[in-house]
């Protein structure tokens, strides 16, 4: 264990004892030696990237607490519009199949920018029209 956490205005702040700090910090200068050749706007939306694509309120909430985060405000991020985006519903039909399988709608959604955790990239949705089985 290297240290203990503590959450202060929703965000978890690693608490770590002052002996091990020195081991910290050497770590931290490491990485960002790594990101060096990074260009200043891809710094500003570093964060947004590496905290699961969070919001610009909660940015702001984590600038007030560690000033040396930078963010630029009008950086659109795609992913996250992606993400959000919602498709205007089907128009209603009155129609009804009078047994399984006779009808099925099939959705597939993909090709997504980032992969799942396995690798996937598509979502194929079927829903069977008489039980409405999914």
């Amino acid at each position: 264990m290297i240290g203990s956490v503590e959450i202060q205005d929703r965000l978890y702040v690693l608490r770590v004892p002052s002996y091990q700090k020195l081991q910290i910090k050497h770590i931290i200068s490491s990485q960002i030696t790594n990101i060096i050749n990074f260009t200043t706007s891809d710094l500003e939306t570093l964060w947004h990237f590496r905290l699961g694509h969070v919001s610009n309120k909660c940015i702001d909430v984590i600038k007030n607490k560690f000033p040396f985060v930078k963010y630029n405000k009008s950086f659109v991020c795609d992913v996250c519009h992606f993400a959000k985006q919602k498709r205007l519903s089907f128009p209603f039909s009155a129609s009804k199949s009078k047994k399984y399988f006779d009808l099925i709608h099939v959705y597939l959604w993909g090709s997504h920018s980032v992969s799942s955790i396995h690798g996937h990239k598509y979502l194929l949705t079927i829903v069977d029209d008489y039980s409405r089985y999914t």
